[in-house]
């Protein structure tokens, strides 16, 4: 976001590139970091200066206003983009709480983008082909001819169209999450050694009885780099997308669950949500997940990945 802020601060299409990115994200306190860079953004030290879920976040927050919009939505977005899980949200905000039958006549396409929607078949380091490529363009136009122009041969679209990755396909539903959704739980396990993928820890069905903490040492001296993931808005300067993350899985400050190796296709459509049970020294910290496929190569791409601080738990 920093990035974001500081090519459309005062003007759009600033060049960053002279910066030292690695030395900016060192910067601390938090509230330097924009004039470390040579810039002073208004909005930087209003956000750091609203941490928490309050009045000023409010005016900007439409997950509390959906009665509020009464036109038509249509909603784009990536499974890597930054704002994948809220579209989402506001589509099946609209869809159930919107302020008129229009409005909650919403729909929504996401498909394998990072935050440039459909601006190559390549995300990350994953080429999804040509069929992933939509000429969103003329979506938009149609979508306009029939609200703005009132064109009743605009062709009606599915609520929800989905790119299903793996498979490499369209797809095109009714609702979100998917009515036909399997609903399942799977458990974090080990013996206690569950540090990096040549660890102990597991993924499961069964959920563990008695088993031993993990545990490992956080050192913000030598963070877990990034490698790809659901981020904007400078791929030049942290990538998006999916990527091989056993570089990361390497270290010992990251704890690994891995499943046995499945004995038929699994497709992860829909939600996902970690439950997690953990205590830390310090005063605060934040746990980050992510949910990584791993392929007979070795290869572990991530899928999806949040971050909670803990005081919001």
């Amino acid at each position: 976001m920093m990035a974001w802020g500081m090519r459309t601060n005062g003007r759009t299409g600033q060049s960053i590139d002279y910066h030292n990115w690695t030395e900016a994200f060192r910067a601390l306190p938090l509230t330097d970091l924009a004039g470390n860079t040579g810039r002073e953004m208004k909005f930087w030290q209003d956000w750091l200066a609203h941490p928490n879920d309050d009045e000023y976040w409010n005016e900007v927050n439409t997950d509390r206003r959906f009665d509020e919009i009464e036109v038509p939505s249509l909603i784009m977005g990536g499974w890597y983009d930054l704002y994948a899980a809220d579209a989402f949200d506001n589509f099946t905000g609209l869809r159930e709480r919107g302020g008129s039958e229009l409005a909650r006549g919403s729909k929504l396409i996401v498909g394998p983008w990072p935050h440039a929607l459909s601006t190559s078949t390549k995300t990350g380091d994953i080429d999804f082909g040509a069929a992933s490529m939509l000429d969103l363009d003329s979506i938009e136009r149609d979508w306009f001819d029939r609200w703005l122009k009132g064109d009743a041969s605009a062709q009606e679209a599915a609520p929800l169209r989905l790119f299903v990755m793996g498979i490499n396909q369209w797809r095109d539903e009714q609702e979100w999450p998917l009515a036909r959704t399997d609903w399942q739980s799977w458990n974090l396990r080990s013996e206690g050694g569950a540090n990096s993928s040549s660890g102990d820890g597991r993924l499961s069905l069964k959920s563990a009885c008695d088993e031993p903490a993990d545990r490992f040492t956080y050192d913000p001296e030598m963070p877990v780099q990034t490698l790809g993931g659901n981020n904007c808005c400078s791929p030049e300067i942290v990538p998006w997308g999916p990527y091989d993350q056993r570089p990361a899985e390497a270290r010992n400050d990251v704890l690994c669950y891995t499943t046995a190796v499945l004995e038929e296709n699994l497709e992860v459509t829909g939600p996902i949500h970690l439950r997690l049970f953990a205590e830390t020294d310090g005063l605060d910290t934040d746990w980050t997940a992510m949910l990584v496929d791993v392929s007979p190569t070795g290869y572990a791409k991530n899928l999806c990945d949040g971050i909670i601080r803990a005081r919001y738990r």
